[in-house]
C-alpha cells in the first residue's frame, strides 16, 4: 500500500533507511490517570475470526481507559491497560489535523506512516492521505473479548487450506523473522447472503494482513475487516486486530478499541502492520480511504508473545470448518500488497519473495480461489466458489 513502516512511534520509509528510528513522544499533559476498571459481565459463545479452525467459550471483559495524556497541540494518547498483559495506546491527533502538511515528528507522534521519499511510494501515499477526513477518540471503555482457538487448518494437497485463501511471501517453518511490515490494500467486497445462517450452516469471513509463520500455525499477528464473526458479529464489514503465541491468543479485538466503526460493502480499505522488537511493539493502522475515516494504534505486547516474520500474509478466510461456511462475496483484488524486509527496511513486492498461493478447500472441491499475481507483482483477485467444500 504505502510502503513506510511505523515502527515504535517512527517510520522506516525506504530502502535506504537500515535501523528503526523512534521517536519520543512529546506529551505533556495528564487528562485522567486511573487504574483500569476490569468487568466480567457474563460468558457468551462466539465463532472464530482469524488464523483457526474454531473458537469456544469466549468471555466479554470491560476494559476502561487508564490514562488520557493531551499533546502540545491539541491532540490525545489514550491508554488501556488489557487483560492480556499487553498495554495498548491510541493516538487521536487534533481537529485540524493534515497529514499531508503534517512534519515527520507529527506523523510518527500519531502513528501515520511517514512521508516516503521515492517519487512511486509518495504518489500513493499522498493520495491514501489527501482521502483522510477524521479520527475519532477510542470510547472510555471497551468490551475485550477471550477465547480458546486453533490455528492455520491445513487441508490435502499442497497448496490447500481448510480455511485461508491468498497469498503468503516466504517460507513457512524457516525460523526466520524475514519480514516485519506490511501492507495491503482491499475492498470490503458486497455479500449476497442477507444472514449468518444459511441451511443451518454459519457463515462468516475475514479479509486480512498478517506477519506469521503461515502453516506453521504457531504465532501471528493480524489486521482486517470481518463478516458475521468476532468481534461484532453482525451482517457488517468490522475492522479488528489479533495476534497470539501457541496457547495464548489476544482474540479478535475491536479495532484500536473502536465499538463503532463498520466499513459498508463496496469502500476500499488500506491497512498496514508493523513489528518492532525492542520494545516488542505491534503498530496498526487502517484507512477507509472511500470515507476518509482513520484509526490508528500500538500495543506493548506481553511477554508471553512472540513474534514471527517468516511469512506476511493477504489473506481471505473461512472462519471456521465444522458447520461453517464462506459467505458468497463479490470477486474483489488485492492490491498493494508490499512487505518491509527486517534486514534493511526496504519494502518489496508479494511476487518479488519466494511465495505460496493458498486455495481454500481440497483438490476437486474449492470454497475460494486466489488468482494469479498481476504485472505489477502486488495485486491478485480472490474468486468465491462455494460455501463449502466436500472431500
Amino acid at each position: 500500500m504505502l510502503g513506510v513502516l511505523i515502527v515504535g512511534g517512527s517510520s522506516l520509509a525506504s530502502a535506504s533507511a537500515h535501523q528503526p528510528v523512534v521517536a519520543s513522544r512529546a506529551h505533556n499533559t495528564t487528562v485522567a490517570d486511573r487504574s483500569p476498571t476490569v468487568r466480567r459481565p457474563g460468558y457468551g459463545t462466539l465463532s472464530s475470526i482469524s488464523g483457526r479452525s474454531g473458537r469456544t467459550s469466549s468471555t466479554s471483559v470491560s476494559v476502561s481507559v487508564a490514562s488520557v495524556t493531551q499533546t502540545p497541540d491539541g491532540g490525545r494518547i489514550y491508554t488501556y491497560n488489557l487483560p492480556d498483559g499487553s498495554v495498548e495506546t491510541v493516538p487521536v491527533p487534533p481537529a485540524n489535523f493534515d497529514p499531508l502538511t503534517a512534519s515527520a515528528s507529527t506523523l510518527a507522534e500519531y502513528a501515520f506512516p511517514a512521508r516516503p521519499t521515492d517519487s512511486s511510494r509518495l504518489a500513493t501515499w499522498q493520495a491514501a492521505m489527501s482521502s483522510y477526513s477524521s479520527d475519532t477518540p477510542p470510547p472510555s471503555s471497551f468490551p475485550y473479548l477471550e477465547g480458546s482457538s486453533i490455528r492455520y487448518a491445513g487441508c490435502p494437497p499442497p497448496g490447500y487450506s481448510c480455511n485461508w485463501g491468498g497469498y503468503y511471501a516466504g517460507t513457512a517453518g524457516s525460523g526466520q523473522n524475514t519480514y516485519v511490515g506490511i501492507d495491503g490494500e482491499s475492498p470490503a467486497p458486497s455479500i449476497v447472503n442477507t444472514s449468518c445462517t444459511l441451511n443451518g450452516v454459519t457463515l462468516n469471513g475475514a479479509i486480512w494482513v498478517g506477519l506469521s509463520d503461515a502453516e506453521q500455525g504457531g504465532t501471528l499477528a493480524q489486521e482486517g475487516i470481518a463478516w458475521c464473526g468476532p468481534p461484532h458479529g453482525g451482517l457488517q464489514w468490522t475492522p479488528f486486530t489479533e495476534y497470539l503465541t501457541g496457547s495464548h491468543d489476544t482474540g479478535a479485538q475491536y479495532f484500536c478499541s473502536q465499538t463503532t466503526w463498520y466499513i459498508p460493502q463496496g469502500h476500499t480499505v488500506l491497512m498496514e502492520m508493523s513489528y518492532q522488537q525492542s520494545p516488542k511493539l505491534l503498530s496498526y493502522w487502517m484507512e477507509d480511504i472511500t470515507s476518509g475515516n482513520t484509526h490508528q494504534c500500538q500495543y506493548t505486547t506481553p511477554s508471553w508473545f512472540t513474534f514471527s516474520g517468516a511469512t506476511a500474509d493477504w489473506i481471505t478466510e473461512q472462519q471456521a470448518i465444522t458447520n461453517y461456511g464462506l459467505p458468497n462475496y463479490d470477486t474483489f483484488s488485492w492490491a498493494d500488497a508490499i512487505t518491509a524486509l527486517s534486514s534493511n527496511g526496504s519494502w518489496v513486492s508479494l511476487a518479488s519473495q519466494p511465495h505460496q498461493r493458498v486455495i481454500t478447500g481440497c483438490s476437486g472441491s474449492d470454497t475460494q480461489v486466489p488468482g494469479a499475481i498481476g504485472s505489477d507483482g502486488k495485486s491478485f483477485p480472490m474468486d468465491w466458489k462455494a460455501y463449502r467444500y466436500s472431500c
